[in-house]
């Protein structure tokens, strides 16, 4: 500190500013709160030593930083921090101007208080009232520990000017920093002003301190050598999986491309003959790019078609063979299409009598499904479904088996929209009581359920053992709700009489009959899983969904409240799908089934062929595989054989009305 400092009277504006906001506050406290006048004397004692009496009060005191700025040719940077004040003082009654205090001594500092009342904080006054001389500037060269700040009573933080950030800094000598605005210096006057308190002053002073700081030191890196900067470069992060993934289709349509261009070169013969070779060799990917160049060429070509059907066997894909042979059948008489399909059924190990050990299987637990009237569990491996086992119980007794049957249906018959595969399963007491946890709440009320399960006793290499059947379904993990409840919806699509330019509209134009379900949700959620499909494609998918209903007497699809509407009938990815087929085939022929169906009139020419060669002989056992359980099966094939009758003369009775343009309408 100097020998000598000046101590002087401060104003009002030398605390809140220059502003018209704090000359406005600044005359309302000259005329609201009327403090003693403050004399300020020059002085070269320390500010401690001035004595004065007043009530002892709580004081906050503010720690400016005194920075000092180096120039731009510095090396570092310091910031120096003046003298700690002390904590808590009492406040002291500064002496008139020219007088000085004689053998001035530091009161003890009492306790602070710790209920202090905060004053009212009075209003802006208006812009008229405010003064416009109010300005001060704070001389650079002194030192700010050196002013003598006056303890204030506590009171709230008032709220602190935003100080703008100025857009270029230039740094200067300590004796060349330009005055600071918003400082501390004395109000010319005959009278000095009453004084206010200091706090929001000292804050902002201290935060445009703060500012230059950090500016100084900003620039003074940006301003040092090459060589001593160091500069971050952001590494390039992975392209995402959207982008890889159309590089590597952008490629493999290249290779494709080059691929199709060969096979174009490629007479119909040699595709031919190099389609058998490949065949041969198991080569069956290279033969489908063969055929499917031949097929683009004569898509209608019966030895083209013959050759899909011995490549799709080759590679055992069993489905997908009778469903082209079906298809290839109702379009085209040929010996050799009854031999692929024998053979499509033949050769499938899941048309076979077949039972699944769920032990066997590589799953950790089964817990509970779903809440119904119905025991549904679901087997999980590492936290994720994985299947569906619906035993056999007592209110629902081997209904279980009419799952396995709408499956086999859909395999022998051309379906279109998807049957989870369904299978016949078992599981030993000591298994699922092992893989089912009761842990939760949930899963031991679920539990006390089990006294309805139906268990069987059969021998066992260790004795008698008991087991417990049921249906296997593979888990679906994505449906939403597409209520067939609506006929409004799909009768403009399913009527011989309506006009079929309505089934090339999109989607969305067809789908408002059911936009007020559920707020708009229904609605919303069958876009977003639609996937392209065509209006034609979703109503023949529910047309063969209507047959499927009559010949089995599925009478469970339909919910009679709206707010289920749907919740038996899904959809995703732009196929129906029938989950729940547990009232399939049932022993009784159901009148609300009959009525449902009448509206229909528009049927897919190749399930109505399919539907029209089953025969008992071969469809009997492949439907109700005899795994030794007792059950109803006679009863329920008899009802179904006899809804088919009904069904055909049906189809028939409407051809020759509408003619079969109309009535086999889709393919």
């Amino acid at each position: 500190m100097p020998e000598e400092s000046t101590v002087r009277s401060i104003s009002h504006a030398e605390i809140f500013g220059t502003s018209t906001a704090h000359a406005q506050v600044a005359r309302e406290v000259e005329e609201e709160v009327e403090p003693e006048p403050l004399d300020v004397m020059e002085s070269t004692e320390d500010l401690t030593e001035v004595e004065v009496e007043q009530k002892p009060v709580s004081v906050e005191i503010v720690e400016p930083s005194d920075l000092q700025i180096l120039p731009q040719n510095a090396e570092t940077l310091e910031v120096q921090k003046p003298p700690e004040p002390p904590q808590n003082l009492d406040i002291l009654e500064v002496p008139a101007r020219g007088q000085i205090a004689e053998n001035p001594q530091i009161p003890e500092i009492p306790e602070p208080q710790q209920n202090i009342e905060v004053p009212e904080i009075p209003r802006d006054p208006s812009p008229e009232e405010a003064e416009p001389e109010l300005q001060a500037v704070l001389d650079p060269s002194e030192d700010l520990a050196e002013v003598q700040v006056e303890p204030i009573l506590a009171r709230p933080p008032e709220v602190v000017e935003e100080i703008p950030i100025p857009q270029r800094v230039e740094l200067f000598e300590p004796a060349e920093l330009p005055e600071p605005q918003r400082a501390l210096e004395s109000l010319e006057g005959p009278e000095p002003k009453p004084r206010r308190r200091l706090t929001s002053g000292v804050f902002r002073l201290a935060g445009a301190f703060a500012i230059l700081a950090a500016l100084a030191t900003a620039f003074w890196a940006l301003s040092r050598e090459p060589e001593t900067r160091v500069e971050y470069i952001e590494p390039t992060p992975e392209p995402p999986e959207a982008i890889r993934q159309a590089v590597l289709t952008e490629g493999r349509a290249e290779a494709i491309s080059k691929s199709i261009a060969k096979l174009r070169a490629k007479s119909e013969e040699e595709l031919y003959e190099e389609a058998n070779a490949q065949i041969k060799a198991n080569n069956f990917g290279a033969a489908w790019e063969l055929i499917g160049e031949l097929l683009l060429r004569a898509p209608e070509n019966l030895d083209y078609v013959v050759l899909e059907v011995e490549a799709k066997l080759g590679a055992r894909q069993f489905h997908d063979a009778r469903m082209l042979t079906l298809r290839a059948m109702s379009r085209h008489e040929d010996s050799r299409l009854q031999k692929l399909f024998d053979q499509s059924i033949d050769s499938d190990p899941s048309l076979r009598p077949n039972i699944i050990d769920i032990a066997t299987l590589d799953v950790d637990s089964i817990l509970p499904l779903g809440g119904g009237r119905s025991i549904s569990l679901k087997l999980r491996k590492d936290g994720e479904n994985t299947h569906v086992f619906k035993p056999a119980q007592k209110e629902w007794g081997d209904g279980w088996r009419s799952e396995v049957a709408a499956w086999r249906f859909c395999q022998i018959v051309v379906c279109e929209f998807l049957v989870p595969q369904s299978q016949t399963a078992r599981i030993s007491r000591k298994d699922f009581e092992r893989l089912y946890p009761a842990q939760t709440d949930h899963q031991r009320e679920y539990q006390a359920r089990f006294v309805d399960l139906n268990w069987v006793e059969e021998a066992g290499p260790n004795g008698p053992e008991e087991w417990l059947y049921g249906v296997l379904k593979v888990w679906v993990p994505t449906i939403v709700d597409f209520p067939v409840e609506v006929p409004d919806l799909w009768q403009p699509w399913l009527s011989a009489e309506a006009d079929p330019t309505r089934l090339h509209n999109t989607l969305a134009e067809e789908i408002a009959p059911i936009k007020h379900l559920r707020d708009g949700e229904v609605v919303r959620a069958i876009l977003r899983q639609h996937n392209g499909a065509p209006v034609s494609s979703i109503a023949r998918q529910l047309s063969n969904i209507f047959v499927f209903d009559y010949l089995t007497n599925n009478w469970d699809r339909w919910s009679e409240r709206e707010e289920y509407f749907g919740v038996n009938n899904h959809f995703a990815d732009g196929r129906m799908i029938s989950l729940d087929n547990g009232a399939a085939f049932h022993t009784l022929s159901s009148s609300r089934v009959d009525q449902r169906f009448d509206p229909v009139q528009r049927f897919s020419r190749s399930m109505v062929f399919s539907v029209r060669r089953l025969d008992p002989s071969w469809a009997d056992s492949i439907l109700f595989e005899d795994i030794g359980l007792e059950g109803t099966e006679e009863q329920r094939l008899k009802v179904f054989w006899a809804r088919r009758t009904e069904l055909l003369k049906r189809i028939d009775t409407l051809r020759s009305l509408h003619g079969d343009d109309q009535v086999l309408y889709f393919p």
